[in-house]
């Protein structure tokens, strides 16, 4: 059953207590509590299926609510079987008929919606949330007010939205209410009425969950809704979007020069994403003279010399070869580089002993590891290469 049944299945339930609801309104009885459901209603724009397939670390920053002990428990792991995470749809038709999951995210936008109270005088019986993030729409199902005490009435939402992201994005929390049939007549195809919107603005940049009270005003009064909301980003993903430095010694490149090729020497400082090198004698007093995006960089190995291999450079046996993706040279001038077709796409350096070869070698793998990480799938697939990440081609061989 995909998301739409599960949605069209419980507004049918819906509908049918819509009687039972306009009695009680009309001799002055308690509402009927809210359907028990059976799950918690959980939204989720990524590749997972499940909540249990979460990361354990991801998961328990999920199910955390140290932070407010007085809320009602989010601990979703408890479940007897594994919770369902429901897919969003497309804001426009003329969309893709399935959106595009990010399969690689740096960031996930945490939003439960607890519940919304307004006055008790408030004529509509069905609320629910919207939460959009660019063309993604995760739509709640209606679920009925229920009094609560003589001058305010409580719509028990709880819904979880968890939102994966891999740049900074805007999101957006609409509350809806449903027009009553007596204003439209019975056609099904009625629209919401907006009680308002919340915009959430977001940066890849991790933060506490916290609780926060949004207040709408409505020409049927006022809407408080409770929320809570946070930022998860684990390690690595906070060490990439640092650019965090990693290392920094002498290191000896081999490079193409006007005529040969020879060995030139640096003070080399590593950052999660590129590789600067400086003038080897002033270091970090002057700006680097070349910066290296390591964006393509696919691993980092020794290199063995063979007889019959004539492009293998002889780096020794602390020289490393830095293999980048052949992607780094779509579209790069040809005229300064001699053989291009056969060009590996490698770099080698020289570390000044085994000790820096060691760390070298370890940071360099450990940037490969990162970047890997988090690579969009599609970011070498086409036939053009991003301007900052190309490899400058008198490094490569």
């Amino acid at each position: 059953m995909d998301i739409t049944e599960v949605l069209e299945e419980e507004e049918e339930q819906e509908e049918k207590q819509l009687p039972a609801l306009a009695e009680s309104e009309e001799m002055n009885l308690p509402m009927p509590l809210p359907v028990t459901r059976r799950e918690p209603s959980i939204y989720y724009n990524g590749m997972l299926d499940t909540l249990d397939q979460f990361p354990t670390q991801k998961l328990a920053w999920i199910n955390d609510s140290s932070f407010a002990p007085e809320l009602p428990s989010a601990n979703l792991s408890k479940s007897d079987k594994p919770i369902l995470l429901r897919k969003p749809h497309m804001k426009h038709q003329s969309s893709a008929a399935n959106p595009r999951l990010l399969e690689k995210p740096k960031a996930m936008f945490y939003l439960r919606v607890l519940n919304i109270t307004m006055p008790s005088h408030s004529k509509a019986q069905q609320y629910r949330c919207t939460v959009q993030i660019q063309d993604q729409l995760c739509t709640g199902s209606y679920v009925n007010r229920a009094k609560n005490g003589k001058l305010t009435s409580q719509v028990d939402l709880d819904h979880i939205f968890l939102l994966e992201m891999d740049q900074p994005n805007l999101v957006t929390l609409r509350i809806d209410v449903k027009a009553p049939k007596k204003l439209l007549g019975y056609n099904k195809k009625r629209k919401d009425i907006t009680i308002g919107q919340q915009d959430f603005a977001l940066s890849l940049k991790p933060f506490a969950k916290q609780k926060h009270t949004i207040k709408f005003q409505h020409d049927q009064g006022t809407f408080h809704v409770n929320v809570v909301y946070g930022s998860y980003m684990n390690e690595h993903a906070q060490l990439l979007i640092a650019n965090q430095r990693l290392h920094a010694d002498f290191l000896t490149i081999y490079i193409r020069g006007s005529v040969i090729p020879k060995w030139q020497r640096y003070w080399a400082v590593l950052h999660a994403t590129k590789l600067d090198l400086y003038d080897f004698e002033y270091k970090e007093s002057k700006p680097p003279q070349t910066s290296v995006p390591l964006h393509a960089l696919k691993s980092v190995f020794h290199p063995a010399l063979s007889l019959d291999d004539e492009e293998t450079v002889d780096v020794g046996n602390l020289g490393l070869a830095m293999q980048f993706m052949p992607q780094v040279l779509v579209h790069q001038t040809k005229s300064s580089v001699l053989n291009y077709h056969r060009n590996r796409a490698r770099m080698y350096v020289l570390p000044d002993h085994t000790t820096s070869a060691k760390t070298w070698e370890a940071q360099l793998t450990y940037s490969a590891s990162l970047i890997d990480e988090f690579r969009p799938e599609g970011l070498f697939l086409k036939d053009t290469t991003p301007h900052d990440t190309q490899v400058p081609l008198k490094l490569l061989w």
